[in-house]
């Protein structure tokens, strides 16, 4: 039987080891939280959410629900979103993962 936490490490490593997920909305992809962990590192800027490296590469932090929580929330689709329409160029096909986090939030 599966719990609340594991279903959300269980989709957090999905979305991490099957990137790209196709789906009818466009292609989930792992690649734009990266690309957010990036720009918030260089920028020196969290948009109102709290990815780090740790959220990124979590392979030493599999178990940590708090990790999973944060990646796949509401927080970070909004912060996705917000990058699309600040036309930052490589979140320009992000909805599809923006939705795919909210709905798993």
């Amino acid at each position: 039987m599966m719990d609340a936490c594991h279903m959300l490490k269980l989709a957090r490593n999905m979305l991490q080891a099957y990137s790209p997920i196709a789906m009818t909305t466009g292609q989930i992809k792992w690649r734009f939280i990266n690309h957010l962990n990036d720009v918030q590192k260089k920028d020196g800027l969290h948009a109102a959410n709290k990815i780090t490296d740790k959220h990124v590469y979590f392979e030493n932090h599999k178990m940590r629900v708090s990790l999973a929580a944060q990646t796949l929330s509401r927080s970070v689709s909004v912060a996705l979103r917000t990058m699309r329409d600040l036309r930052y160029s490589q979140f320009k096909d992000c909805e599809a993962t923006a939705e795919f986090i909210e709905v798993n939030s």
